[in-house]
């Protein structure tokens, strides 16, 4: 299969974006599947530079039918290394036999991604994907209806009062007054804005200006007003639904519009959280109980580290047995000192954990032959975990261990 087409002859997705800024900024194209659950993608490359001076690395997938209708898997995988304009390296694997949804001995090779760092996000002409070790997710407005499914709206607000809370954010709703280019694109955008840096402390729900229409009845009973066409409603609210800020802006031609929003982004933030303070207090308690640290390192809109922090909450009680929780996001205050105790490097992707004793020296972290695992959805996923377990656990029984490792599925919310 060759980027354009599927073998049915449908369009497949291209996303192209940029990393960094300045003139040789390196520019990333994804070609997806534009079928099936998520996203799939068959030719990722990463290219910089021009003429002589070209450098790019490049996988090209060509996918099979697997005998269950609607799955496809790799069976040809190809990877390129182009530096100063010449062909360095060039290798091809081959996948002889694929196994779908099932567990796999230790001898056996798993594929699992395609050279994308778990917990990536991307994006593309205003919607984002994040990629999920299995697939390029969307978020955003239209994720649960890109996905195959409709969640309903209060059940949505209660799912982001949850993630926020578990990550020490906020939560930020915006109601879109319309389907304009203009109010779609600027709500679509506050996934990806960093500007004011207070908003990376809150975490965003978009409303389609379609869903805006027809949630009257929830809207009254949260006591939150409607925007009029034309304008935005933004909406910071407590681990309740409750409304504590609000502030309607009107999109087009607004002049001020950045300035006002930044405005009310400062103040709605929550206090930001001070990593260190958290590590410390963490460690005393791994100290006093005699149990070990489990820490781990997120990104504010990640959508698997939210993955992974639901399950963290779900499980509290069987972990608590012998580890002490520490999560800390990239955006806390002393973050970059933080993680770097536990994970010197910048690279791996998130959401990455380590178990670790109470002063701080690493056990084990999420890190295999297949790199880093992030939420372990996978079969080489819980098979390292299963590993991590293993070895720190002193109270959990095997029993437990075993429970922890089947309440996670690709179907873990």
């Amino acid at each position: 299969m060759e980027p354009g087409v599927d073998e049915g002859g449908r369009p497949i997705e291209k996303v192209t974006y940029s990393i960094g800024r300045g003139q040789h900024k390196p520019v990333c194209e994804y070609w997806l599947t534009a079928s099936g659950e998520g996203h799939q993608p068959i030719y990722i490359a990463v290219k910089s530079g021009e003429g002589d001076r070209v450098y790019e690395q490049s996988i090209r997938t060509k996918l099979k039918s697997y005998p269950q209708p609607g799955i496809w898997y790799p069976n040809e995988v190809t990877f390129r290394k182009i530096d100063a304009g010449k062909l360095k390296i060039e290798e091809v694997a081959t996948v002889e036999q694929a196994a779908f949804n099932q567990d796999l001995p230790d001898s056996v090779f798993s594929i699992e991604g395609l050279g994308l760092p778990i917990g990536r996000a991307i994006d593309c002409d205003g919607r984002r994907f994040t990629w999920d070790g299995d697939s390029l997710v969307p978020e955003g407005p239209f994720a649960a209806r890109a996905q195959g499914r409709h969640v309903p709206l209060e059940l949505r607000i209660a799912s982001l009062n949850r993630d926020a809370h578990l990550a020490g954010m906020r939560p930020l709703v915006l109601l879109l007054g319309d389907s304009s280019k203009d109010v779609t694109t600027f709500g679509q955008q506050i996934w990806t804005s960093e500007d004011p840096p207070e908003i990376l402390r809150l975490l965003p729900l978009v409303v389609s200006a379609k869903e805006t229409q027809s949630e009257s009845a929830l809207f009254t009973r949260l006591g939150w007003e409607r925007p009029k066409t034309g304008e935005i409603a933004f909406i910071a609210v407590d681990g309740t639904g409750t409304r504590l800020a609000e502030s309607r802006l009107m999109i087009a031609g607004n002049a001020g519009l950045h300035r006002q929003l930044a405005e009310f982004i400062k103040q709605s933030a929550p206090p930001v959280r001070d990593a260190q303070a958290i590590l410390t207090a963490a460690e005393r308690e791994a100290r006093e109980t005699q149990r070990r640290l489990l820490f781990v390192e997120g990104g504010p809109r990640c959508g698997p580290c939210l993955r992974l922090a639901r399950w963290l909450d779900d499980q509290h009680a069987l972990l608590a047995k012998d580890y002490v929780v520490v999560k800390v996001l990239q955006c806390d205050e002393h973050s970059r000192q933080v993680i770097g105790k536990f994970n010197p490097r910048r690279d791996l992707g998130v959401p990455w954990f380590a178990i670790a004793e109470p002063d701080g020296a690493v056990l084990v972290t999420s890190v295999g032959p297949l790199g880093n695992m992030g939420f372990p959805t996978s079969v080489e996923g819980k098979r390292l975990l299963k590993r991590m377990l293993e070895r720190t656990a002193r109270r959990l029984t095997v029993a437990e261990r075993d429970r922890l490792l089947q309440s996670i599925s690709a179907d873990t919310p």
